[in-house]
């Protein structure tokens, strides 16, 4: 997700649980060329941070965070599945 939409890498690679193998699902992987993108656009994005009210840019962090806690478990569930961690450990990441 860069400068407000979705983008694709050419690099994906499968994710497999550790202990058996099966597929757990596919990441893509950003090359320089991404990650150029993604600076350029987090310097365009400074600016309209700033010129927010500390209200405001406050508002956003607790969105984020609310988002976040709901998907905590998901988010969890995916890390232990993909290092073998237990849950209490992956939800903690």
């Amino acid at each position: 997700f860069i400068g407000g939409e979705w983008v694709r890498a050419e690099r994906t690679e499968t994710i497999r649980l550790p202990f058996d193998g099966s597929t757990v699902g596919q990441v893509s992987w950003g090359d320089a060329g991404l990650a150029d993108r993604a600076v350029r656009a987090a310097r365009a994005a400074a600016p309209v941070m700033a010129e927010m009210s500390n209200a405001e840019r406050s508002d956003l962090l607790f969105r984020l965070h609310a988002i976040l806690t709901r998907e905590s478990a998901e988010i969890g569930r995916t890390i232990t599945l993909e290092t073998g961690k237990p849950i209490k450990e992956g939800r903690i990441e």
